[in-house]
């Protein structure tokens, strides 16, 4: 990444994650890309410094002019990918947390019919 480089906003929102999301999976693609947040003169690129999860957008990603073009032709697939990916990981999540409480529950039932079984005899 040259200093010279000239970047232009790809994505734009609020979310810090979101943002870091799209900015790795172009990363994946092996462009170069920064997240800058702040408005004007306060803007800061992600390098710059460690961006708090508390700090409140805008976030944009930026890529080179040079390669914006390719980049916008698949930038909705980009974002739809990380938001498809993004929802198997909360789903699995989801499938832990129950696997947890069945073996929880299921655990709780044996302790309970033993000492059943031990009064009754």
């Amino acid at each position: 990444m040259s200093d010279s480089t000239v970047w232009r906003t790809l994505y734009r929102c609020d979310d810090l994650m979101q943002a870091r999301a799209v900015a790795t999976s172009i990363e994946a693609m092996e462009y170069e890309v920064q997240i800058r947040f702040g408005e004007g003169d306060e803007a800061t690129t992600d390098g710059e410094r460690d961006i708090s999860a508390e700090f409140k957008g805008p976030f944009s990603v930026q890529v080179p002019e040079r390669d914006w073009p390719e980049l916008a032709r698949v930038l909705d697939e980009i974002v739809q990918e990380q938001v498809e990916f993004d929802q198997q990981i909360q789903q699995r999540q989801r499938q832990k947390r129950r696997s947890g409480l069945i073996i929880a529950i299921a655990m709780l039932l044996v302790v309970m019919l033993w000492r059943i079984v031990r009064l009754l005899h």
